[in-house]
């Protein structure tokens, strides 16, 4: 309100109408804008043309997994089974070969999404774990595990990255406004993206040699199909000699392992051990003993609450032209463990044991 200098009179500033549809017509202009890039985020054609978008934070291909997730869902319907675990299980598990195994042996089709990511130790795995039950309510999660995450030192970066990023805060029911954006909207995945790419093009050419590997059923394929046996080196020995020896991460890993049994109140939850080139045994402090001792713990949680599993190092199931490291399959052993993973959840379910009412 202000004075007319002429009359002394008191006069209310108002707004004329053009002003006020200019400002309605704006709003329903962004309105629209915003619509029609959203749209375009969920598109095939945009998706195919630019690298997967993210969730944020600093852990490379964490969004990566989850858009391909998505895909995954979108072409075929629904995910009847993930896979989670570390490296070990991002390179192992092959999907597809699983798939075809328990086809093979039940008639029916079981669409399976490998979400091994490396470092993911069982902290990390079980907040991961507990998220993708959650949003996609698969009828079966798999866990692989190896008595290693259980002995060996962790490393806590992977763990504290994953619980500094918005979304994840906001999935575990810490509401905050980029997480709710980021679970909301394609457009503002990939405007977070958009922003590693400029902000850090290093790092976000890092992410786009990552996403070159990994397979749309989410594992990473590697690209040589070379057959020669392993023959670990000494230093590898030594450092796994090292790690093995030093079970600080050992209570961490129990109580990780603890959460994940208690999805089974939401899916089916079966267990797997994970093999490794068997010169790690004799590496433990106690040798082999120490091994399977760990491997007698696991069974009996899991067996203790219902849920199978299923030890693996004594079948000595990959030959040794199945290697990459010590500790990782190629694609031959990939493709060896898978179908014998997708034989043993096959009979399984024909005996009853494990019940996930696939039609």
């Amino acid at each position: 309100m202000k004075k007319n200098k002429l009359t002394n009179k008191k006069q209310t500033l108002k707004l004329k109408k053009p002003f006020g549809y200019t400002i309605g017509a704006a709003f329903i202009f962004l309105i629209i804008l915003l619509a029609l890039a959203e749209i375009a985020a969920r598109s095939d054609s945009v998706r195919s043309a630019l690298p997967a978008p993210s969730m944020g934070g600093a852990i490379k291909s964490f969004g990566m997994k989850f858009a391909y997730l998505d895909r995954l869902v979108e072409k075929k319907g629904r995910v009847d089974c993930i896979v989670i675990g570390s490296s070990m299980i991002l390179l192992g598990i092959d999907p597809p070969a699983f798939s075809r195994a328990y086809k093979a042996r039940t008639g029916r089709e079981m669409i399976c999404f490998n979400f091994g990511l490396g470092g993911f130790l069982p902290p990390g795995t079980a907040i991961a774990a507990k998220i993708l039950v959650e949003k996609y309510k698969p009828k079966l999660l798999l866990w692989g595990i190896n008595p290693i995450s259980f002995r060996a030192k962790f490393k806590q970066g992977p763990v504290d990255f994953l619980e500094k990023i918005p979304w994840v805060r906001y999935r575990r029911g810490d509401f905050n406004f980029e997480g709710w954006l980021t679970d909301l909207s394609y457009a503002y995945r990939y405007f977070l993206r958009f922003r590693v790419w400029s902000e850090q093009p290093e790092y976000s050419r890092g992410i786009t040699k990552a996403e070159s590997f990994i397979s749309k059923y989410g594992r990473k394929v590697k690209k040589t199909n070379k057959l020669i046996p392993l023959k670990p080196k000494p230093g590898k020995l030594k450092r796994f000699r090292r790690n093995l020896t030093d079970s600080r991460g050992a209570k961490k890993a129990l109580t990780a392992f603890k959460k994940v049994l208690k999805l089974r109140s939401q899916t089916q939850v079966v267990i797997f051990e994970i093999p490794v080139h068997r010169s790690v045994l004799p590496l433990y402090r106690d040798g082999a003993e120490g091994h399977y001792r760990v491997v007698s713990y696991i069974k009996k949680q899991a067996n203790r609450r219902g849920i199978m599993f299923f030890p693996t190092m004594h079948l000595d199931l990959i030959p040794d032209e199945g290697w990459s490291n010590l500790n990782h399959m190629n694609n031959y052993g990939a493709l060896v463990f898978s179908t014998w993973l997708g034989e043993q959840i096959a009979q399984a379910v024909k005996k009853g044991l494990i019940k996930i009412g696939i039609d």
